[in-house]
């Protein structure tokens, strides 16, 4: 079976980086997965941000289990998402995105979460480009 993964990209708010440590933590809990940390540094945008970078696993490696799965795992998280995809590419390539910000159509059950995007591919593909930012 192919490993599949889900690349997280949250901005989160936050004086100090051990602020975004805790609202990371609270995420974890809220999706109930193990998360391996890419990065923590503050927003480039925003000196009262921070961003985050991690993965999860997924159980599944089939595209429509994967795509299945990221949904579901998302919703712990909040509401108010935007898919793009599922994009499917040469040599059965493929991907799956979601976008979701705390505005009046999204809403995090994780205080301090302002923004988030979630990638699905597996784990040997690689990306084709940078993540979209808000």
């Amino acid at each position: 079976m192919e490993a599949v993964r889900l690349t997280w990209h949250l901005v989160v708010t936050g004086k100090h980086e051990r602020s975004a440590q805790r609202i990371l933590q609270r995420v974890q809990a809220a999706i109930g997965r193990t998360i391996e940390v890419q990065a923590i540094e503050r927003y480039h945008k925003d000196p009262g941000q921070f961003s985050i970078r991690f993965t999860t696993p997924l159980d599944e490696a089939a595209p429509a289990d994967a795509v299945f799965q990221a949904l579901t795992d998302a919703q712990r998280l909040g509401s108010g998402w935007t898919v793009i995809g599922p994009m499917i590419c040469q040599n059965n390539r493929w991907t799956f995105e979601m976008v979701a910000a705390a505005n009046a159509n999204g809403r995090f059950l994780v205080p301090g979460v302002v923004w988030t995007h979630i990638e699905v591919r597996p784990a040997d593909q690689p990306a084709d480009e940078a993540p979209p930012e808000p």
